[in-house]
């Protein structure tokens, strides 16, 4: 027989089971109730274990498990084509926009063969349509090289963002599954960086509350510590979009920060930006995220990250894009490598250009050196990769 039971609220309290402490939400009823505990609670509390049945994820063989190769040939379906989706999506714009039309970008010489080639590619594959008359929209072409030589391209579609109507409804991934699951409505990345690491921690919104999901931190590179306030910060947000991706991919997401300029940065066009930053806004670009600003005081499941953070320094996808980039400079430009060497050593033995080099290692003092005075204010801009800066 189903009878109502009357409740006089709701209220947030920690759990201590097993050593570990968990914030749970109870449901407050009069006395007399036997006490009851849901059953994402029991998950959470490790009582109860959910347990998914497959039919089938991968042949095991008596030695170990398949290769990527023998992977591939027992589904071929999986791995061929682009793994288009049928139909075609159509973009609408508001009634106001405003069409506008970068000039084209100069390609070196050692490029246009392989730009070509890969622009052929990509028209052939169907992933580009070319263009056989004009068109009142022209994003400008940025092209980056590869480590194995072969060019990855993207365009700069901000301008035409700005005027896109958005849809109001998509189909679900598996970020808004697992939201719906922990019946969430929102999802915020609060993130914080200090001298040393960059942590952050995904909240979701339920019942009004702002609880936690997964949180992360890890130590910063030794080039890293030397990067600039607003550089480090925006770090911290590339490196926590990139974690929790499975979660916020493809739905709008608040970062919050407490770092003001942050704010207004994505508003800015990325050609106004130092190359650093233009790398790590690139990253952000296939994230829909609202930047949001905080004081410090309040970003404290952040800030208290930094007293545990993850102290081990791992390589740093930056710094192989800076790596990557310097190699692509060096390649395209006129010198040979035995001039290379001689800059190189020269950069070495230079009085002014060794402080220069201190200063990118170990960080750019405010009373710095006279001779870093020229350099100071695009200390930003300033890489150095085997001995070329």
């Amino acid at each position: 027989m189903k009878e109502n039971i009357e409740t006089l609220g709701i209220c947030i309290a920690t759990v201590n089971h097993m050593g570990k402490k968990h914030r749970l939400q109870f449901v407050v009823v009069s006395k007399g109730r036997q006490s009851l505990i849901g059953a994402s609670d029991s998950e959470r509390l490790g009582l109860v274990t959910r347990e998914c049945g497959v039919r089938k994820v991968c042949t095991v063989k008596e030695n170990g498990v398949l290769t990527s190769a023998e992977i591939k040939k027992e589904y071929p379906d999986i791995f061929k084509g682009l793994g288009c989706l049928e139909g075609t999506c159509k973009i609408y714009l508001r009634q106001n926009y405003v069409p506008s039309v970068y000039p084209a970008r100069k390609v070196p010489q050692s490029q246009k063969q392989k730009l070509k080639k890969e622009l052929d590619r990509l028209v052939q594959t169907e992933v580009l349509v070319k263009a056989e008359r004009p068109t009142d929209w022209v994003l400008p072409l940025v092209i980056v090289e590869k480590p194995n030589g072969d060019l990855r391209l993207y365009l700069d579609p901000m301008d035409l963002n700005e005027y896109i109507r958005r849809e109001h409804y998509h189909l679900p991934h598996r970020s808004e599954i697992l939201s719906e699951m922990a019946d969430a409505r929102r999802s915020k990345i609060s993130s914080d960086a200090s001298k040393d690491d960059l942590r952050a921690v995904l909240l979701q919104e339920h019942d009004g509350y702002w609880l936690p999901v997964a949180f992360i931190s890890r130590a910063m590179t030794s080039a890293e510590k030397n990067y600039a306030e607003i550089e480090k910060e925006l770090l911290g947000l590339v490196f926590a979009c990139e974690k929790f991706h499975e979660y916020v991919y493809g739905a709008t997401v608040i970062g919050e920060t407490d770092h003001k300029p942050l704010v207004s940065l994505h508003k800015r066009n990325l050609c106004d930006l130092t190359p650093r930053l233009q790398r790590m806004m690139l990253r952000l670009r296939r994230y829909d995220l609202k930047f949001e600003f905080k004081l410090g005081k309040y970003l404290i499941v952040a800030d208290t990250l930094s007293r545990a953070f993850d102290r081990s320094v791992k390589k740093s996808n930056t710094e192989e894009e800076i790596k990557a980039h310097v190699d692509m400079i060096r390649q395209n430009a006129q010198v040979s490598d035995p001039m290379w060497e001689k800059i190189a050593t020269h950069t070495k033995d230079d009085e002014e250009l060794k402080d220069v080099l201190t200063a990118v290692h170990f960080g750019w003092e405010r009373d710095h050196a006279q001779s870093l005075k020229p350099y100071y204010h695009f200390r930003g801009d300033i890489t150095e990769i085997d001995g070329y800066w």
